[in-house]
Formats: C-alpha cells, structure tokens, sequence
C-alpha cells in the first residue's frame, strides 16, 4: 500500500477514534430567571454559547427534567380523551382485539407516568387502566403478568373501588390476593417535612395531612410523592424505597415557582438563594441563572450556585484546536453539521479517487505501460485536489473559529 494511503487511512481512524472517545464531564443546568415567552430561548442560547466558550458542558431539557420529576417527556393529558381510550379498550377487547385494546391501556398508563402534577381524577383513570390491563392479561392466560400488574396496582392505587359489574370473580379474586400479599410483605417508613401544610399523595394512595413533619410507612418500592394544597400540586418527589428507611423534603413553594418548559425557568424574587434551594434536585455539578437583559446581545452575566459568586462574561479566546482537525471535524465541533458532512464526504470522496489513481500509476511504472505518463498528472491531479481540500476545510473552519470569537 502506498504511503499516502497509509496516511490517509491512518488519519481518518485516528480522528474517528478521539470523537468516539470524547471522555464526559460534569454537566451545569442554565435556569431562567423569571422567563419570558419570547426572550427566554434566545437568553438561554447566550448563556449556553458563552459556557461552552469556557469549555462548561451544559446538561440537556431532557436531562433536567429526568432527574428533577422523573421523565423526560411531558404529558398534558386530555382527561375525557383518556375515558373515552379506556372505553375504546373494551370494545376492542369485545370485539376479541385484546393486543390492541391492552395497548391503549398502556397509553393511558404510560401519559399519568410522564403527567408531572396529575389531577384526582387522573389517579383513577390510571388504576381504571390498570385493573383493566391485570383483567385483559387473565383473560389471555397470561397469569404472570396480570399478578405483576395487580400487585403493582395494590401497592400503588390500594383504595381504587374494583367495578364488580364489569370484572368477574376471578379478577376480583386476583385483586384481592394481590391486596393481600401487599400487606404481608416488607413495609419501609419515610420521614416527610414541608415548607407548607398540605394533603400528601403517595402515587395513588391518600396518606393523610402533612404539617411540617409526618413519618408513614409504606410497602417497598418506586413511588412519586405530591403535596396537594388548594387542588394545586408539588412536583412530583421521586422515592426509590428498600432496606433504608427515607427522609423526603418537599418545597411546595420552589415546586410553585418552576416553569417546566424548555429551557428550564424559575418565577423568582430572591433568584439566587431560590437557584440553590433547587439546584442539588437537578443532580449537576452546578446551576447558572440566565437573568433577563434589556440587551440580548450583549454577552450575559453568569450567577453561579458552586461559586457563590458573580462570573463576568470571559474575553478570552474560543479557538478550538478541532478547527484544525480535517474531514468536517471542525465544523461538526462549531455545531455546523451540513457544512461539516460536505467537507467530510468530498474529503474522504477525493481521498479514494487520490488512492486508486496512485495504485494505477504503481502499476504502470512497474509493468512499464505507455499510460505511464497519463497515470502519472491523473496521480498528481487527484492528490493536489485532495490536499487542497483538507486545506480549504481546515482554514475555513479556523476562520470561522477566529471570527466568532
């Protein structure tokens, strides 16, 4: 093989192997600060670009509300279009579509999961969903599931009435075994304080008055947790219940303030002490408020919950050494993907044609062929075109580099 295309070869695996092996670093969450629909986004895209300029990784939407309400998807359910799923369900399961109707179930199970501030009657629209998904299991002998599903409903909705009318005996025998088993088995305590007194919802079950300080006990496993005060509801308090028993702090007033939309925002009066109460349930190495500006171009001013202090807009360069790196790498680094898969297919494009057309030329002076000549400036054509190429591409990317600086 030739030398160039060793190098060629060599180049392009090494590049491939130092983008895959990016190692990750700690995440900060951009919050802000009392946001406004039409200047939030673009404050946010001022703070995220003036971050990763001091090379800060940003944590994702997704990722936020992941570790902050347990999804990192949100539902806003239509409450009579979820009834009217469940009755679908039944006449789908009449008409022997069980498959389909067991889906439609789990639609509705699926959007109360990603609902972060369910209402009363969701709550019994899941456990209707789910006394249905138990029954249509049974129905298909699926016995397994359908005590999985009834033993999750047991633990989770354990006060939600079982029609009689419409389940026959056998699933209301299922229901109540698993009622039975629930109580039987390990129960954990959790300790729960609040900065207000309100009704305390575990998933489906009614636990009774929170006033500062109550301590229930509970069957093990994965529950959300709310404070409901005035039919208004906390964010949901995420628990993961074993062997230890738990201490739950909710701050019904933070959870009132937070605006779950992309990006993430705060209602605040005193921002950054209200910032550092809500930080640590973001689970980032550190939270940045993005305060609103009468000059949106201006390079924003940074309040950092790790610092305790003011960061300035930082001066300093934001030349990345990935500019000089060929095949588009520089431009995939500035966030310019179309312009990065140009330079990277017309690179690799040309670097195929530059190795055929020296293996030709190889090959004709080795057998001593007329074509020599011909092979040799379509050899030097190709190799010129090639280089010129990665040139182009790493100079603009460069450019690019210094002139958005």
């Amino acid at each position: 093989m030739s030398v160039t295309a060793t190098i060629f070869i060599l180049c392009a695996t090494n590049i491939l192997s130092v983008a895959n092996t990016t190692p990750s670093q700690p995440e900060t969450a951009i919050i802000v600060a009392n946001p406004d629909a039409t200047t939030a986004e673009q404050q946010y895209d001022a703070m995220k670009l003036q971050l990763e300029n001091q090379g800060i990784a940003i944590a994702s939407f997704a990722t936020l509300l992941k570790n902050l309400i347990g999804t990192a998807k949100i539902a806003n359910p239509d409450e009579d279009a979820l009834a009217k799923k469940i009755i679908k369900a039944r006449q789908l399961e009449g008409y022997f579509k069980t498959a389909a109707a067991q889906k439609l179930r789990q639609e509705v199970i699926d959007i109360y999961e990603q609902t972060p501030q369910p209402t009363l009657r969701l709550f019994n629209r899941a456990a209707e969903a789910m006394q249905d998904l138990a029954s249509g299991h049974l129905t298909e002998n699926e016995t397994a599931q359908a005590k999985a599903v009834a033993h999750d409903l047991a633990r989770r909705f354990p006060d939600a009435p079982v029609d009689t009318l419409r389940h026959p005996p056998n699933v209301q025998k299922l229901f109540s075994q698993a009622k039975v088993a629930i109580r039987q088995q390990s129960w954990q305590k959790i300790n729960l304080t609040s900065d207000i007194a309100g009704d305390l919802w575990i998933e489906g079950r009614y636990v009774g008055l929170l006033n500062n300080t109550l301590t229930v006990s509970v069957p093990k496993g994965r529950y959300r947790v709310w404070l409901i005060r005035e039919n208004k509801p906390s964010l949901p308090y995420l628990i993961d219940l074993d062997e230890q028993e738990l201490n739950v702090n909710i701050e019904y007033n933070i959870d009132q303030k937070i605006v779950l939309a992309q990006p993430l925002g705060i209602n605040c009066q005193d921002c950054e002490q209200e910032l550092k109460q809500l930080c640590p349930r973001l689970k980032v190495a550190d939270c940045v408020l993005a305060k609103p500006s009468l000059n949106l171009d201006a390079p924003p001013t940074i309040t950092s919950t790790t610092t305790d202090q003011v960061i300035a807009p930082t001066t300093s360069s934001s030349f990345s050494a990935w500019s000089v790196a060929p095949f588009g790498v520089g431009q995939f680094s500035q966030g310019r993907p179309l312009l990065g898969t140009i330079m990277a297919s017309s690179q690799l494009g040309l670097g195929v044609w530059n190795l055929i057309t020296y293996q030709k030329y190889q090959d004709a002076v080795e057998h001593n062929k007329d074509s020599e000549s011909r092979l040799r400036r379509q050899a030097n054509t190709a190799a010129l075109m090639f280089y010129s190429v990665i040139v182009i591409g790493i100079g603009e990317a460069v450019i690019w580099d210094l002139l958005n600086d």
